[in-house]
């Protein structure tokens, strides 16, 4: 019976910090900012930990879409799309319609 019990007690508390670590993480918000005839994101750079989401959203009558290392969105003039980012490291997000205008971004995982 001690047994079951340690095992009960030990699975809470298993539950209970992973629990805390998925309240800790954060979603960051992106979105795109048309200066002159130039696209950016919107913050151009972010710094986040690893385990935060980073959603970009845009509406508009110009199609944009995401691209980074190992994900592509969508190309649309509306949309909301979300990465979770876990390995650190550092990741140069574009949209590739408009790259050359300006539209890229660093993303920093810690």
């Amino acid at each position: 019976m001690r047994h079951v019990r340690a095992f009960l007690v030990a699975g809470l508390v298993v539950l209970m910090l992973a629990s805390a670590s998925l309240a800790l993480a954060a979603t960051k918000n992106v979105g795109v900012k048309k200066v002159g005839s130039r696209y950016h994101w919107n913050p151009t750079h972010l710094t986040i930990r690893k385990g935060d989401t980073v959603r970009w959203s845009w509406r508009g009558h110009v199609p944009h879409n995401v691209t980074g290392p190992g994900f592509h969105s969508t190309t649309t003039d509306s949309l909301t799309y979300s990465r979770k980012f876990t390995k650190a490291g550092t990741y140069t997000v574009v949209c590739t319609i408009h790259q050359a205008l300006g539209q890229r971004m660093k993303i920093t995982v810690r």
